[in-house]
């Protein structure tokens, strides 16, 4: 199946093969009727999440709580998967291979995910951006092919968690699909949604042979909601949904959430496209806001999880309001602290009075949290001693962390991890009260406007002198 040259190591070869004969066996089996479910290890998850196209990671929490454990990432750019120094990646190459697996299956999961940089598909990159991937090697080999590189990864994430479910998520860059791209032309956009789709494919192969238990993709695509709740996917979203159905059962649909239904603290929606069962089994989502055609009523979570004003530490009577700077009008138009804010990605987030028209920009720790960190993550510190690019990539190019949680259990639950939608959402809604917990209470106009001074103090619109000055007032 590979080339003669590479000097493969017969045991990586037989276990290997002992995936392949074992997912072949598993298909006949389920044809059959006499598959037996594999016993699950106390100390083993119950699923485990392969994270292609990872970035930086902001918006991924532990996922211990839910029952599972994010044990592979993998990227282009080593700047990202490397940006706050847990471990540190490995670069992907074909002679290399034997040697990154065995790094892999002796990895401690408890230190953090493993990392392989790599670019997940032939010619994979987005147009108009300059990419140093000097030494980056590419996973080769045909969608259908059972001994590809990417199921040759997958069959080592089975061989060393035999008894938990395999996740494989995907979060390609969005850009090219964006309406507020005008730089890019036809032709790019063209290519690279193929490039796109033939990625998706060979993952719905890779569920298809049973290196993967479920195959979950994340992006931002044009599609709108109709009448009756039922979400009508644009040109690009149906492409991707047919290419996840290219072989097998058509069981992928698509769906586009809102991150703030679910717990975050700005509107950030995002294509959910997986199995339909995944989409039963979504979380519930918070009272107040709009529900999609069939959801269940089940556990009902609380309506304190919304508002951007919680972890920025500012209550509604502040009189703050929170606005993009990229959409910045001669009048301001922003949103108050109990409702979602805009979302913060790579444009300016202000904050200004409601009576007064000077505004300050939102320091860069609170970035984080906007995007659904704890306020005790150590990431949280790091993401300000980041230079000002790298920091807003950062933010810019990943999903919230309820989405990340969310979707996931609905997932797992698809899965048999859960036993239905109610648990499911029970166990997301618990585990997101202890995160919103970290949050210390909301105050009201005194800490808005000593928010206001530490901004301001951060930006370097205030020395130190001054500041202290105004600080004392408040108190006086």
């Amino acid at each position: 199946m590979f080339p003669n040259d590479y000097p493969l190591d017969p045991g990586a070869w037989a276990r290997f093969e002992r995936v392949v004969a074992g997912s072949k066996r598993a298909r006949a089996q389920d044809a059959t009727g006499s598959r037996k479910k594999p016993k699950q290890s106390k100390k083993s998850p119950k699923y485990v999440v392969v994270l292609l196209c990872a970035g930086g990671m902001v918006g991924t929490d532990d996922l211990t709580p839910l029952g599972g454990r994010l044990v592979l990432a993998v990227d282009l750019r080593t700047e990202y998967l490397d940006a706050f120094g847990e471990t540190r990646a490995v670069l992907w190459q074909k002679t290399r291979r034997q040697h990154i697996l065995g790094a892999f299956a002796t990895h401690d999961d408890t230190a953090g995910p493993f990392k392989i940089a790599a670019s997940v598909q032939r010619g994979f990159y987005v147009p108009d951006l300059l990419y140093d991937v000097h030494g980056v090697g590419t996973f080769l080999g045909a969608a259908h092919a059972a001994s590809n590189d990417l199921n040759l990864i997958l069959g080592a994430v089975r061989s060393k968690y035999p008894g938990s479910k395999v996740v494989l998520m995907a979060s390609p860059p969005c850009r090219m699909f964006s309406n507020a791209n005008q730089r890019s032309c036809d032709a790019d956009k063209r290519e690279f949604l193929n490039v796109t789709l033939r990625l998706l494919r060979k993952m719905r192969w890779s569920h298809h042979l049973g290196f993967c238990d479920a195959a979950v993709i994340e992006c931002s695509a044009p599609g709108k909601r109709a009448r009756g709740g039922t979400f009508l996917p644009g040109r690009e979203c149906q492409l991707m949904v047919d290419a996840l159905n290219c072989v097998g059962k058509k069981m992928y649909v698509a769906d586009k959430i809102n991150a703030a239904d679910y717990g975050a603290y700005s509107n950030r929606w995002r294509l959910f496209i997986a199995p339909a069962g995944a989409h039963r089994m979504l979380p519930d989502s918070i009272p107040g806001t709009k529900k999609r055609k069939g959801k269940r009523s089940g556990h009902q979570p609380p309506r304190k999880h919304r508002g951007w004003g919680i972890p920025l530490q500012v209550g509604p009577a502040s009189h703050l309001r929170l606005v993009r700077g990229s959409w910045l009008n001669k009048r301001f138009a922003g949103e108050p602290p109990t409702k979602p804010g805009p979302t913060p990605t790579t444009h300016r987030l202000y904050v200004y009075p409601g009576n007064e028209r000077r505004v300050t920009l939102v320091p860069v720790q609170r970035r984080g949290v906007l995007m659904g960190l704890r306020a005790d993550d150590t990431r949280v510190p790091k993401l300000r001693a980041m230079p000002s690019g790298q920091r807003n990539t950062l933010t810019g190019i990943t999903f919230c962390v309820q989405y990340y949680l969310g979707t996931l259990a609905a997932t797992a639950g698809h899965l048999g991890c859960f036993p239905n939608q109610r648990e499911a959402s029970r166990a997301f809604w618990r585990y997101e009260n202890r995160r919103h917990a970290t949050h210390p209470a909301p105050q009201g106009a005194l800490a808005a406007r000593r928010y206001k001074l530490e901004a301001e103090r951060l930006e370097g619109w205030l020395d130190d002198k001054t500041y202290y000055q105004r600080y004392a007032r408040l108190y006086k």
